[in-house]
């Protein structure tokens, strides 16, 4: 999975689970301490924290602003935040995180999409021709 993917998607699932009253602790936990991670590496903006406040609600609204701010500032090279994204998801989900579906690789790959429910297209060959 794409590390800012998968930040993403474990901050989405973190507050999903920290919204049923049922939740597990260890999760909520996990939750928490990524996303205090991702908090203190976005810096102290008033924009970060309303940004990630407004994600916690409505996740699907909000993951692009969330996610330009990652990718601004650079939090997918972070080992720490990683393995506590990775730790929300196999808590949330044992069996995907016991087959490999939260593992982050993509060394040496090339156009390469990792993912789930996502499209790419490739085009290889000669540059397109412009329009006049």
């Amino acid at each position: 999975m794409d590390p800012i993917l998968l930040i993403l998607e474990a901050l989405a699932v973190g507050a999903a689970t920290g919204l049923t009253d049922a939740a597990n602790v260890a999760v909520k936990d996990a939750y928490l301490k990524l996303k205090e991670g991702v908090l203190r590496r976005l810096g102290d903006s008033e924009t970060a924290k309303v940004t990630l406040a407004e994600h916690e609600k409505a996740p699907e609204v909000w993951r692009a602003p969330l996610q330009q701010q990652i990718e601004a500032a650079r939090i997918a090279d972070d080992d720490e935040i990683l393995e506590l994204a990775q730790e929300v998801l196999a808590l949330k989900d044992p069996q995907g995180a016991h087959i490999g579906k939260y593992v982050v690789d993509a060394r040496g790959s090339q156009g390469v999409q990792i993912g789930e429910r996502a499209s790419q297209v490739n085009r290889f060959g000669t540059v397109p021709r412009s329009q006049s």
